[in-house]
C-alpha cells in the first residue's frame, strides 16, 4: 500500500490538534469555571488530565532511571510510538527532543480527550427522542 503511512499520520495530526485545543483552550476554561460543567465537559477534562499525567509519570520515570519507556508505556501512552523519532539515542538536539516529547504528550491528551468525549456522551441524550414523538 503506497499510502499506508497516512493511517498513522492522520490520526496523530488530529490528536495533536485536539491536544492543543484541550490544553490551551479547554483546560483554562475548566480551571476558571466560567461555563457550566456538563457531564460531557467533566469527562473530557478528567480524561485529558489523566492522559497528561500518564505521560508525565513515564517521562519522570525515564528521567530517574534512564530505562526505555516506549515498550512499557504503549498501553497508557499510545502516542509514545512517536518517540521512535528519537532513534538512535542521542541523535536529536534539545529543541528537537522537546518538540517530539511535546507533540507526543499533546497527542496523548487529545486521544484521552476523545475517549472522554465518547464516555461522557454515552447516555447523555437519554430520553431525548421520547420528547419529540
Amino acid at each position: 500500500m503506497k499510502y499506508s503511512y497516512l493511517l498513522i499520520t492522520i490520526p496523530m495530526i488530529l490528536s495533536v490538534l485536539s491536544g492543543f485545543a484541550i490544553v490551551f483552550i479547554y483546560f483554562p476554561i475548566w480551571l476558571v469555571r466560567r461555563y457550566t460543567l456538563t457531564r460531557v465537559r467533566k469527562a473530557v477534562a478528567w480524561f485529558s488530565l489523566a492522559g497528561l499525567l500518564a505521560c508525565l509519570v513515564f517521562v519522570v520515570k525515564y528521567a530517574l532511571t534512564r530505562t526505555e519507556i516506549v515498550s512499557q508505556s504503549i498501553w497508557v501512552w499510545p502516542a509514545s510510538i512517536g518517540l521512535g523519532a528519537l532513534d538512535p539515542p542521542g541523535s536529536a538536539t534539545t529543541p528537537g527532543l522537546l518538540l517530539i516529547y511535546g507533540l507526543t504528550i499533546l497527542s496523548n491528551v487529545g486521544l484521552y480527550g476523545w475517549i472522554g468525549l465518547l464516555v461522557g456522551s454515552v447516555g447523555s441524550r437519554k430520553g431525548h427522542s421520547a420528547r419529540h414523538v
